[in-house]
């Protein structure tokens, strides 16, 4: 405790599920004959998964990723519970709205933050894109 890796563990594991379900959901779209489809045509499988199920489930993919990036970028709970002297950003921005009473300063910490975690999955989406179906 107090330390951070049990704040790594723990916002794994309270943002595992934000992470997988989205991701299972959008599986349960693919049949397994088209899988089995695939490789009796020959394709290897690496290449199923980019070609067939990587295309198919983008959008659980790119929810999987933006629900616990979004929460873990403004999350200063976790920090203060199980970090002790650890700061992330949202404990920064918390303590600009609450201690120092500077607001300005904390809404414009809170919309660079904002802004930065736009481009960060503008750019996922986009890797993303790379695997569109042909």
């Amino acid at each position: 405790l107090y330390s951070p890796p049990a704040v790594i563990i723990t916002l794994t594991h309270f943002l595992f599920p934000f992470s997988v379900l989205p991701i299972v959901a959008s599986m349960r779209g693919i049949r397994d004959i088209e899988i089995e489809a695939a490789a009796d045509l020959g394709a290897s499988p690496w290449r199923i998964t980019i070609d067939q199920i990587v295309p198919r489930c983008r959008t659980g993919i790119l929810a999987g990723f933006v629900i616990p990036f979004l929460i873990a970028c403004g999350d200063w709970v976790t920090p203060v519970l199980v970090g002790g002297r650890m700061t992330l950003l949202g404990n920064l921005i918390s303590s600009q709205f609450g201690d120092f009473t500077n607001w300005p300063l904390g809404a414009a910490m809170s919309f660079t933050l904002l802004a930065a975690a736009g481009c960060v999955i503008a750019l996922f989406a986009l890797l993303l894109r790379a695997f569109s179906p042909r």
